[in-house]
């Protein structure tokens, strides 16, 4: 009577499992065939004789786009929005005044949590901040020029500081919306100050 050998169930491995399903075994030659990964998907909007690159669907258009039509997102995945930029833009044009008006009343019931944010975030990158300073200084002369004739006429009485009108502060700065025009000032406190230059920045990348 034959024996039967037992044999050992093998132990799972995942990196067995993936090498296997990479590769086929041909019926006729019995030689391993590696399975080619499938194309990267191109963009519609490429022309033809275009280097493929990846894309990803837009959550409101729901069109593919290339990853730089998308802007960063630190909460998600993959570091992008799930909308484009385009998207982002018309329905910031769309609801504007209602977006500011939610920025305003965030800033002043959370302004103590906003000021000390601000403040951790400067002393740990002091340097840096001072460095970009100096950078933009050298650059552009016309912000500095501003500044000055600011201080100037508020010495002499030809300005008047007034409270941040966004949120009622008396710590406030001078913004300039054209430095061309140095003593037209909108008076603002350094939170609403810094979140209307990242508002401004964010239309004009969305442009």
């Amino acid at each position: 009577m034959p024996i039967i050998k037992m044999m050992k169930k093998p132990v799972s491995n995942p990196d067995r499992n993936l090498e296997q399903r990479e590769r086929v075994t041909s019926v006729e030659t019995g030689v391993p065939a590696l399975v080619e990964s499938p194309p990267l998907r191109q963009s519609s909007v490429m022309g033809a004789g275009a280097v493929s690159r990846p894309t990803k669907p837009c959550g409101t258009c729901k069109q593919d786009k290339p990853l730089s039509a998308f802007s960063r997102c630190a909460d998600h995945g993959d570091g992008l929005q799930t909308t484009c930029k385009e998207c982002n833009c018309k329905y910031y044009r769309a609801n504007r005044s209602v977006i500011l008006e939610y920025h305003r009343r965030y800033q002043q019931a959370n302004r103590e949590v906003l000021n000390e944010k601000t403040r951790q975030y400067y002393t740990k990158n002091r340097q840096k901040i001072l460095e970009r300073q100096c950078r933009c200084r050298v650059a552009d002369k016309r912000p500095s020029r501003a500044h000055c004739a600011v201080y100037y006429a508020l010495g002499v009485g030809h300005l008047t500081r007034q409270p941040c009108e966004i949120c009622g502060s008396n710590n406030v700065h001078a913004h300039h919306a054209d430095y061309a025009r140095p003593l037209d000032v909108r008076w603002l406190c350094p939170i609403c100050h810094g979140r209307l230059h990242a508002q401004v920045h964010y239309e004009e990348a969305l442009t």
